[in-house]
Order: C-alpha cells, then structure tokens, then sequence
C-alpha cells in the first residue's frame, strides 16, 4: 500500500462511518417510539393502526390526517418504507417521521410516546457511534 491509498482508505472510512450514524441513531428512534406499552414502551397499542401510520419522507413531512375508522383493516407494518427513506438520504437532506392516523395528536398529548422517545436522541446516537465503529473498523 501507498500512502495515498492508505489515506483514501480512512476518508472512505471515516465518510462511510458518519454517514451511517445518523441513521443508525433513526433506527433507533424509530423502534423506540413504536415499541408497545406491554413491551416497556409508552405507545397505546390497541390494533396497531397508529403504531403503523409512521411514515418517513426527506425533505418534508407527509400529510399527518390520514382518517381511519375503528372498522378499517389494520395498516401494513411501515418498517420497509421508513427504511428505505432512511437508507436513502444523503448528506444535508431532512428525514422527517410523522405518525399520519388522524388521532395521532391527541394519542401524543395523553400518552408522550414521541416526546419521551425524542428525549433519548443523544443516547440514540451514541448507540450510532458504536455500532459505526464495530460496522466500519
């Protein structure tokens, strides 16, 4: 190896670990907020509607007034959407979570399950460095 090439190497290291702390630290996040009552978390789960309208987008949250009826089919589980937002976001561009069932506000001001989770972002992160540094030695 040159020095050059050793050089490239860590700049391609150091790029590939911060990239990927941030949306660690989502992931993170993302499972936090989501997690059931019955688990240990602080989501009302009673169907799984509002656990599954999160939704991801960059640059612009999504339309956060999505009706759902008591009667209307269980959402699908949004893990691959958010994922793939998530994955796909460059450098400088704004994830935003947004849950988008039409009561998602008023199960936020009884129940904080978005508050408490945002409150864990540093650790979140942190939990982010570490695994960057396992994933890109």
């Amino acid at each position: 190896m040159t020095f050059v090439s050793d050089i490239r190497g860590w700049i391609t290291k150091v790029e590939q670990r911060s990239g990927s702390i941030p949306k660690i630290a989502i992931a993170h996040l993302v499972q936090d907020v989501r997690r059931p009552k019955k688990q240990g978390g602080n989501m009302p789960v009673v169907r799984g509607n509002l656990r599954n309208s999160l939704v991801a987008s960059i640059n612009g949250g999504p339309n956060a007034d999505r009706e759902i009826d008591p009667d209307d089919a269980v959402l699908p589980d949004p893990a691959g959407q958010i994922a793939n937002v998530v994955n796909g976001a460059q450098p400088g561009q704004v994830i935003s979570l947004s849950f988008t069932a039409n009561y998602a506000n008023e199960m936020e001001r009884r129940h904080a399950f978005v508050r408490l989770s945002a409150q864990k972002w540093d650790q979140f992160v942190d939990l982010g460095i570490m695994d960057a540094k396992v994933r890109y030695k």
